[in-house]
């Protein structure tokens, strides 16, 4: 199914691509469960100053100042720091919630 950008509700408020990080990367996509508003999934990368790259809908790049301490730390990572993959729960605050917004909009 081929999708214009007309068809996107809101297309410069929903991502399309974000860099994630290599402690979550297991598949070929990123994804969030809504079902579980606490937990990471799959965590966004924290590179260059605990930023990523997010590119939206409308064709528009934003680089995102992350806060939660999970993604900053990038928990998961196999490093002396990180040594084995672990679910990570945020710190109640508002990141993992900003990425649901940014994420879908209901039909």
């Amino acid at each position: 199914m081929s999708l214009k950008k007309s068809d996107i509700r809101s297309p410069s408020e929903i991502y399309i691509l974000l860099e994630e990080s290599p402690g979550t990367i297991n598949d070929d996509w990123f994804v969030e469960c809504p079902g579980a508003p606490t937990l990471w999934t799959d965590m966004p990368a924290s590179y260059h100053k605990k930023t990523s790259m997010l590119l939206y809908s409308d064709g528009h790049s934003e680089n995102r100042f992350w806060t939660d301490k999970a993604v900053v730390s990038q928990f998961g990572i196999n490093s002396p720091a990180n040594p084995a993959p672990q679910p990570s729960y945020t710190d109640l605050n508002n990141d993992l919630t900003w990425v649901f917004s940014i994420t879908t909009v209901p039909r």
